[in-house]
């Protein structure tokens, strides 16, 4: 609202407001049966990141090949924004289904779920797997996150190592964002 000022009155308030509304709603859930990345508005890094219609718990699924070879490199899936401007309790809770295929346990080779920090203006890193273990088959996953009520939020997959080749893949399915 603002008010005019005049020497010998104030004018009445004249007010207006205007809401920006973008972004999902949760629940939200992804399975990728789109097959692609555009429809729920994932940014994709570089090339390495598919939606694969053979693999999936079921098919399709998010796939980080690690082929084309990558050196030294950091490559996300990036979510768009997340309502949670319209929660007032609780928590969010993310929940997904992961596998890796490993050629070679070096630990090196990650995914990191990480969330948008709104205030600081940076990503954080929530938590992250490695190529240290054995290959695995899918493995349900779930991560307390630390965005409070009442903001939005957006999170990303990160591919992050030294040498993409030491996997073969890393597959992301069945993702679902909720509050407890």
């Amino acid at each position: 609202c603002v008010h005019a000022v005049y020497n010998q009155w104030i004018s009445d308030p004249a007010c207006d407001s205007a809401m920006i509304i973008f972004g999902f709603e949760l629940p939200f859930l992804e399975d990728w049966s789109s097959g692609n990345f555009l429809q729920n508005k994932w940014k994709v890094g570089a090339g390495n990141w598919t939606v694969e219609d053979v693999e999936g718990n079921p098919g399709p699924a998010a796939v980080f090949s690690g082929l084309p070879a990558q050196t030294n490199y950091e490559i996300p899936i990036e979510s768009y924004v997340f309502r949670g401007d319209l929660m007032e309790f609780g928590r969010f809770y993310l929940a997904f289904d992961l596998k890796l295929e490993s050629n070679t346990n070096t630990g090196y080779e990650k995914i990191v779920i990480q969330e948008w920090n709104w205030a600081a203006n940076y990503w954080f890193d929530r938590i992250e797997f490695s190529n240290l273990q054995e290959s695995f088959s899918w493995t349900n996953q779930e991560v307390l996150l630390w965005t409070l009520p009442k903001r939005a939020f957006k999170i990303r997959f990160v591919a992050r190592g030294n040498n993409s080749t030491d996997i073969s893949s890393w597959s992301i399915d069945n993702l679902h964002i909720s509050r407890t």
